[in-house]
Order: C-alpha cells, then sequence, then structure tokens
C-alpha cells in the first residue's frame, strides 16, 4: 500500500485530470504571473550572460545576486518571483502551488532564458560554450556535483524563507544572495548555472560551438530541488502538504546545524582554492552563513559555530546538553563540508596556521578579537527579547561580520572564527602533511573569544540577563 501511495505521488502531476488543468492554463493564461516570470527570468539570465562574456569576474556573483533580489523584491507578490524552473518544481512539489500553473512557469521561463542568452550574445557579439571546460582541471561528475549542491541550497532557501507561514522582509535578501555564495565559490567549476533556464539558456546561445551540457545540468538541478523539497519537508513539518506538523524536535535541530555548517565550510573551501585572485571570498562566504542563517533559524537557531553555541550557553539560552550535541552536529557538518571541497577539487587542500611574516601570537589574537566581534554580534541581535529593529536584518549584520573579520585578519591568519571550520579545514590538511594541532590552538582561541563576547554582552544587557534569571 504504501508503495503504491509513493507511486500515485509520482504519477499524479501526469494524470488526465492535471494535464486537462495544464491545458486550461495555457488557453486562460494568467497573464500578471506569466509576464512576471518572463521579465524576472530574462533580466537573470542576461544579467548572468553579459557577466560571462564581460563582467568583472570577481564580482560577477554580486550583480547576478542583486538582479535576482531585486526581481524576487519585485515579483514575489504577483507570481512568486521563482525564475527557475528548479524552484518551481521545488515549490509545486511542497503544495505551494498548483501543477498546472507550475508546468506554465517552466515553459515559460525556458523561453525567457533562451531568448535573454540570445541577446546577451548578440550585445556582446560572440559566445562562451556551455558546460565543463574541455581538457580543463574539473570533470564533469565534479561540475553536475557542485550544480546539486548550490540549487539545493537555493531551493531549501526559497522554501525556508518564502514558503512559509510566517510572513518576513528578508526572502529575496536570503535567496539573492544564495547566488553570490555559489556562484563564486563554484563558478569556476562549473559556471554557477544553478537554474535550469540558465543551463538551457546559455547552452542554446551558445549552439555554434556546441550544445547538449545543458541537459545533464538540467538533471542534476532537478534531483536538487526534490532533495530540498523533502529537506524543507523534515526541518519544518506542517508546512509541506501530506505532511503532518509535529514539534520542531532535537534530531531537526542537529540536522539543521549539521546542514548550515556543512554549506559553510564548502564555500571556504572553494572560494580559497579559487586562489588569490579571488577578491570577493570573503563577502562570498558571508552570504553563505547569512542565507543559512535566515533559512535554518526558525529551526535550530542557526548557530553553525561551537564559538557562538558556548556563547549562547554562557548568556543562558541553551542547556549544556543540547549546547554540546549541536557542537557535535556542527563539527560534523564541517567533516562533511571539508571532505567534498577536497574531494571535489581533486584532492586540493590548504591549512591554518600564521601566514607571511605573521608569527602564532598575531594569528591567536586575530582570532580571538574577530571570533569576539561575531559572538557579540549574534548575541545583541539574535538574542535579545526586544528584536524590532532586527528582527530581519539579524542574518545581515551576523554574515557581514565575516566580512568584517575575513576581510580584515584573512592575511594573518584565514579568517577561520569557528572551531568547526579550523578542525575540517586541518583535518582535510593532514592528507597534505598538515599538523591537527594547529586547529586546536584555534579552537581554544575561537572559544575564548565567544567567552568574552558573552561577558561583555551581560554587562551591556544586564536586563536581558535578569530577564532569564526570573
Amino acid at each position: 500500500a504504501e508503495e503504491e501511495g509513493l507511486l500515485s505521488k509520482m504519477t499524479a502531476p501526469f494524470s488526465s485530470e492535471n494535464l486537462d488543468k495544464v491545458k486550461e492554463q495555457f488557453e486562460k493564461p494568467p497573464y500578471d504571473k506569466i509576464v512576471a516570470e518572463f521579465v524576472g527570468t530574462f533580466l537573470l539570465v542576461l544579467t548572468v550572460a553579459c557577466n560571462t562574456m564581460g563582467g568583472l569576474a570577481s564580482f560577477a556573483a554580486l550583480s547576478i545576486s542583486s538582479v535576482l533580489m531585486i526581481g524576487v523584491y519585485a515579483f514575489g507578490p504577483v507570481s512568486g518571483a521563482h525564475f527557475n524552473p528548479a524552484v518551481t518544481c521545488s515549490v509545486v512539489a511542497c503544495g505551494k502551488l498548483d501543477w498546472a500553473l507550475g508546468a506554465v512557469y517552466v515553459v515559460v521561463q525556458c523561453v525567457a532564458g533562451i531568448l535573454a542568452a540570445l541577446t546577451g550574445h548578440a550585445l556582446y557579439g560572440g559566445a562562451i560554450p556551455f558546460g565543463p571546460i574541455e581538457g580543463g582541471a574539473f570533470s564533469w561528475w565534479e561540475c553536475l556535483a557542485v550544480e546539486f549542491i548550490y540549487t539545493f541550497m537555493l531551493c531549501l532557501v526559497v522554501l525556508c524563507t518564502a514558503c512559509v507561514k510566517e510572513p518576513n522582509q528578508y526572502f529575496g535578501l536570503a535567496i539573492g544572495f544564495v547566488i553570490m555564495a555559489g556562484g563564486n565559490a563554484a563558478g569556476w567549476m562549473s559556471g554557477g548555472a544553478f537554474n535550469p533556464a540558465v543551463a538551457l539558456g546559455l547552452d542554446c546561445g551558445s549552439f555554434n560551438t556546441g550544445w547538449g551540457w545543458c541537459l545533464p545540468y538540467i538533471v542534476a538541478q532537478c534531483l536538487a530541488a526534490y532533495g530540498a523539497m523533502h529537506t524543507f519537508a523534515y526541518l519544518r513539518p506542517g508546512e509541506v502538504e501530506g505532511y503532518d506538523a509535529c514539534e520542531i524536535d532535537m534530531p531537526r535541530k542537529l540536522v539543521a546545524e549539521a546542514i548550515g555548517t556543512f554549506f559553510l565550510v564548502i564555500t571556504i573551501g572553494l572560494n580559497v582554492l579559487e586562489g588569490p585572485m579571488n577578491a570577493a571570498a570573503g563577502l562570498s562566504i558571508a552570504s553563505a552563513l547569512m542565507v543559512m542563517i535566515y533559512a535554518l533559524a526558525p529551526v535550530s537557531g542557526a548557530h553553525f559555530n561551537p564559538s557562538v553555541t558556548l556563547a549562547i550557553f554562557i548568556r543562558g539560552k541553551i542547556e549544556l546538553a543540547d549546547g554540546a550535541m549541536y557542537a557535535g552536529a556542527q563539527v560534523g557538518g564541517a567533516l562533511l563540508g571539508g571532505i567534498s571541497y577536497c574531494v571535489l577539487t581533486g584532492g586540493a587542500e590548504f591549512g591554518l596556521g600564521p601566514y607571511g611574516a605573521f608569527n602564532w601570537f598575531h594569528a591567536c589574537f586575530a582570532e580571538f578579537l574577530f571570533t569576539f566581534l561575531l559572538c557579540l554580534t549574534v548575541l545583541t541581535v539574535a538574542t535579545v527579547s526586544n528584536n524590532a529593529h532586527t528582527k530581519d536584518m539579524f542574518g545581515l549584520a551576523i554574515g557581514f561580520a565575516i566580512v568584517v573579520g575575513g576581510y580584515a585578519i584573512g592575511a594573518i591568519s584565514g579568517g577561520a572564527l569557528n572551531p568547526a571550520v579550523a578542525i575540517a579545514i586541518e583535518t582535510t590538511h593532514i592528507v597534505g602533511g598538515g599538523h591537527f594541532y594547529k586547529c586546536l590552538i584555534y579552537a581554544i582561541c575561537e572559544f575564548a573569544g565567544g567567552a568574552a563576547a558573552a561577558g561583555v554582552f551581560m554587562i551591556t544587557h544586564p536586563g536581558e540577563v535578569e530577564k532569564d534569571n526570573k
């Protein structure tokens, strides 16, 4: 009976009743939604195409993430602002959009993507082949893997921020800046499409140089959308049609912590391994942290950092046993992220330790100071009772603490600011002759920074501490 139910669910979109609904949508189209999806997708893919051929490489992802963010805020109230067949598939699978209208969206998005890519290529008078570079450093499966990973991230963030019952104002920021995180981290490997309309459009726009790589990209992206839907259904019970509502228990919280820390670490690794010419690495890493905070804060609080968890424990907002489990999940997610970036780049890795002319004192003091900043930011914007001024900006503030620290002390210590990150980096570096003790030194300094942040918070926010003690 269970197998029959699963088969029925998988074939439901292709039933005669649903096919009739699709036909009806084409015969009596909702023009407002169709135009919104067409314009938003066209502008998105046009921006991708232009940046691919003539943009400033270091900030191409910022340009693309910005146009996506603008489109989401502009057309979200009209069509939902998907602009991406993978997103549409995940939204439909969650029961948040009718199958028939979803099918129309996908067709419109693909047509808009092709026209936008042709327009971009006409503007620049040429075309760049789409897909893995022939004879390049990365194989087809490595490219498809990063497409899967960051399309999963995008769809999960869309579902967790724009398809939930609680309204918020940060959904567009979170969705747009997934592209800043993933585009900058993985663009040098796969091109960073994360969108079947982008893949199809760019491949059709460069048909004279060859065609076909869009097909495996689209398969990977659609599989990622399906995985994101099931992950969302597990993490947010009651939000998805067909799943019973229940309390968010500890296993769900631990999965959320592991997922968030995984995306943080793999984004760090891929950005660092791209090389010193990657000027936007700090912004990309900060964006990964920000968007996962917005997506998963309602589930676990989105710590993703044992030092943050320690600071929140000292502040009195988490029990010791729960904090220990959080730290374990964070380290587990970080190790998976570290192994992933190492495997996906053919065994490339890097280590911790003072860089250049700096010594261990410089590195340890730098890690202490800027972990202190990060943890103090978390405590002051995400754990206070009077949060009217930060209820939608908390993720931006916390994420951009990484921009501050990453660029300020990256040349001294690398700017890990997180024991889980340090452990993952040095564990993968052991393969290349690294020494595990380095991450323990980093962790001690980072835990000290978290503890110091909690102490300062209790001095500057005595009212919050008194409320907790009552």
